[in-house]
């Protein structure tokens, strides 16, 4: 698509300059993930503060919690819901890729914390500014396949 043309990007009812297409869909990625972000930010706070539960521990389940509200979310806000692939299939690639930057993100929250004594909600905003791009590319790979 040439620079000069439009795309049309789901939920959005005017279409947009292709040259700016991808910003597009990077903002309603990130905006599909508010919903998970804030019920994260909340079991986490809520586990450590006031269960006084372990940091490590708290997080790890606040990680899950998040992971099951975006793969329902994202395809639907962010990519439309084109994919011919069952939702079955989706849920479990979605869940194997995305499993490898949760680890990462655990431990570098765990290092961040435990290590660094950086504030665990401080770490947890880190950690979502640094995996952002990579998780888009991630999940538009996996919400923009066309059956296999």
């Amino acid at each position: 698509m040439r620079p000069s043309e439009s795309t049309r990007l789901p939920g959005v009812a005017t279409r947009v300059p292709a040259a700016i297409a991808p910003l597009g869909r990077l903002l309603q990625f990130l905006a599909s993930g508010v919903p998970g972000f804030i019920l994260s930010v909340s079991v986490n706070s809520f586990l450590v503060v006031w269960l006084k539960w372990p940091k490590p521990l708290s997080y790890l389940i606040a990680l899950m919690m998040q992971t099951m509200v975006n793969f329902y979310l994202c395809p639907r806000l962010a990519f439309g819901t084109g994919n011919s692939d069952s939702p079955v299939r989706q849920f479990f690639q979605f869940l194997a890729g995305v499993a490898g930057f949760r680890i990462a993100d655990w431990l570098v929250y765990v290092l961040l914390v435990e290590f660094v004594h950086l504030h665990f909600l401080a770490a947890q905003l880190l950690n979502i500014a640094m995996q952002s791009v990579p998780k888009y590319k991630f999940a538009q790979a996996v919400f923009r396949r066309k059956g296999r």
